[in-house]
């Protein structure tokens, strides 16, 4: 079991080839050099990223440079600027990144829910026997010929299988596979999981997810789906190599800052997200009125 610390050079780690190449294949921006004098001694120093990784015999944890309480503000505060304060994140009992938003994330989600699960109109096409919505005439014939039952129709659905939910229910299920110390989150989570039991299994991938657009509806939502974001992002069950798997839950701390001072600033100059969005989407920022200081997140 390896302990690193990010950006500090631990020296004479003893590693195999299949080990030393696993590293330098999945944990990005740690540096592996020989270690002078040794045939099978390197000498390793990590980024920016910081987390877990699992592999075989294999253990690996990269602490953040700065105390987790620190790392957790930054995250909380990014999540929701106003209500930082509240934030559930268990620091005193660990200094793991990884053992601190997982109960953080039980607990936000289950807030969120007190409500119930979020429902929204869906729009769906589909063969039924009777009519619902309208019925789709140009597949009725192309598809049946004009003969009925069954219907091509359409209709929209008031229902729980929303983005919003398929998000937390894929971020449940990914803390699920991980090795969790604590049996009280274990169960923690296996009762969220029970909570999406109407809600689809969707596999998203951690550079495409879905943008969500937060309205009234769906503001109590926010944290808990920030949350999401991250672990979707840092988590993966299935970095194949040779024929075994391995696990990781790995978070980039530069873009963690980045993201903390673009909120930040947002709040300082009492600017809205799409006056002051988390990327350039096509535009240019300025930091001054007369456009002369420009911003590249």
């Amino acid at each position: 079991q390896l302990h690193l610390t990010e950006y500090e050079t631990t020296t004479g780690i003893q590693l195999d080839p299949a080990e030393r190449d696993f590293l330098s294949s999945h944990v990005p921006k740690l540096d592996i050099h020989p270690t002078p004098g040794t045939i099978d001694h390197y000498d390793l120093t990590p980024g920016s990223t910081i987390g877990a990784l699992r592999h075989q015999s294999l253990a690996v944890e990269i602490r953040p440079k700065v105390p987790i309480d620190r790392v957790l503000f930054l995250l909380s505060y990014s999540l929701n600027p106003k209500k930082w304060k509240e934030s559930t994140f268990d620091y005193t009992v660990t200094d793991s990144i990884v053992d601190a938003v997982i109960p953080a994330f039980v607990m936000q989600t289950k807030a969120a829910l007190r409500r119930g699960l979020l429902r929204s109109y869906q729009h769906r096409e589909d063969t039924l026997p009777t009519i619902r919505g309208r019925i789709r005439f140009a597949d009725q014939i192309r598809k049946r010929f004009g003969i009925y039952p069954p219907l091509e129709v359409a209709f929209d659905e008031f229902t729980e299988d929303i983005t919003e939910n398929q998000l937390l229910k894929a971020a449940t299920l990914q803390l699920k596979k991980r090795h969790i110390r604590s049996q009280a989150v274990r169960q923690q989570l296996s009762q969220l999981d029970g909570f999406f039991e109407t809600v689809d299994a969707v596999k998203f991938h951690p550079r495409q997810l879905p943008e969500i657009a937060f309205t009234r509806l769906n503001q109590h939502y926010r944290s808990c789906l920030g949350l999401a974001e991250l672990i979707l992002k840092a988590t993966s069950f299935e970095l194949g190599y040779g024929d075994t798997l391995a696990n990781a839950f790995l978070v980039d701390m530069n873009d963690v800052f980045e993201k903390f001072v673009i909120t930040a600033l947002r709040e300082a100059l009492q600017l809205t997200e799409s006056q002051f969005p988390d990327n350039l989407k096509g535009r240019s920022l300025h930091l001054d009125s007369a456009q002369h200081v420009s911003l590249i997140p």
